[in-house]
């Protein structure tokens, strides 16, 4: 139990980030748990999203490209703001079999 979801995201992000690990991101994002993830010690990776090019969202091969062995956690904001984009059921089955096949958290 939280007071709120960002006391919920600061938890989740310092219980599982140990120093050393990668927390892949956008930009932009949700800036606060950016410093979550380095009080952790952790890197945070921000894949850039404000293009035409992505649909101004991440998309599961732009994970699948930027991932290393040190990558523990992905961050998927939706609604995100300011950019008003959401994923589609078809997004999120795909970020899942990703997840799955790379044993990562996501927040």
């Amino acid at each position: 139990m939280t007071e709120g979801g960002t006391e919920s995201l600061y938890q989740v992000t310092r219980t599982l980030l140990d120093p050393g690990d990668v927390m892949i991101s956008t930009d932009p994002g949700y800036y606060v748990i950016h410093k979550f993830a380095e009080l952790s010690g952790a890197t945070v990776l921000d894949l850039p999203i404000y293009s035409a090019d992505t649909n101004y969202k991440l998309t599961p091969d732009m994970v699948n490209e930027a991932m290393s062995k040190r990558t523990k956690m992905l961050t998927l904001v939706d609604p995100l703001n300011p950019l008003g984009v959401t994923y589609t059921a078809k997004d999120i089955k795909r970020f899942v079999k990703l997840l799955k096949t790379q044993r990562l958290f996501v927040e």
